[in-house]
Order: C-alpha cells, then structure tokens, then sequence
C-alpha cells in the first residue's frame, strides 16, 4: 500500500521565508560581492598600466642611465641629459626606447644636474634627492628604486679612497 504524504502549506510557505530564501538573497550577494571585487581589481590594473607603470619606467630607466654613466665615468655625476643620451643601455626599457624617448622621459623625472657625487656618496637613502619623480606617485618605494644609484656611488668612492 502506499502511502500518500499531504504537506502542510503552512510549513512549506515557512521554510521557503525562513531558509530558501535567506539563502538565495546570501548566494544573489556572494555573486555580487565578487563580481564587484573583479571589477575593482581590474580598474586598478588599468590605472596602473595607464598612469603608474610609465612614471615608475621612467624612474628605473633614469636610475640605470645614472648608474651606468657613473660606471662609465668613474663616479661623475651627470651634467645634463645629454650625458646620460650617449649611455647605450644594456636592456631596454618596455615602454621607452632610449634615447629617442628622452622627451617622454624628462616629463616623469627630475635630476639635480648640479650634484656633487662624492657629497652624495655620504648621504642616506632618506636624504638623497638627486633624482626624483615629478608626481610624487611613490613616495615609499622611491628609495628602494633610488638605491642603486647610491649604491654605485659609494662603491666607485670606496674604491677611490682605496687608491
């Protein structure tokens, strides 16, 4: 014999309020929720790509320009940009091709052509300021970028005063 179960429309009304639908509204907000984190993510690599990536290019690219003219040079500091247009640079930048893209290059960064690299041998990486963006986009990170180039100073000084 079979048995025929009769629900209770009243209960099935309840656990369609109380528990299918409070469920439903918990899965309709993950999918917005991550559908709103992919979309911010994928702005801010936009933003980065188009206004970040080529002032921090532009930084690196002048930080081994100035590294290697100092190389080059035995720890001359550059006069202008004409010295650091005849370095001929090992690897190339992705966005730059140097020295065709000096203009471009000049519009991110800021050199203080009248240094004194031995004084700025001396300095911290917090007082150096020979070089520096003309947006301050990176304002923490500038000294990690920055520090090859004291870094180089210092080694090309220490093996001068060896001498």
């Amino acid at each position: 014999m079979t048995e025929t179960r009769k629900t209770n429309p009243s209960v099935s009304a309840k656990i369609w309020r109380t528990q299918i639908i409070p469920g439903l509204l918990l899965v309709i907000a993950a999918i917005v929720f991550i559908f709103f984190i992919h979309t911010a993510g994928t702005l801010r690599i936009r933003v980065f790509n188009e206004k970040v990536k080529p002032k921090l290019e532009a930084v690196e690219l002048v930080v081994n320009l100035v590294v290697q003219h100092l190389h080059k040079t035995g720890g001359e500091w550059p006069k202008s940009w004409t010295d650091l247009e005849s370095v001929q640079l090992q690897h190339q930048s992705t966005l730059y091709v140097w020295p065709d893209d000096v203009e471009k290059v000049k519009k991110h960064v800021s050199i203080d052509f009248s240094a004194n690299s031995s004084e700025l041998a001396k300095q911290s990486i917090y007082e150096f300021e020979a070089i520096w963006p003309r947006e301050g986009f990176y304002k923490d990170n500038r000294r990690v970028i920055l520090f090859p180039v004291l870094q180089a100073l210092r080694k090309i000084y220490k093996a001068k005063r060896r001498r």
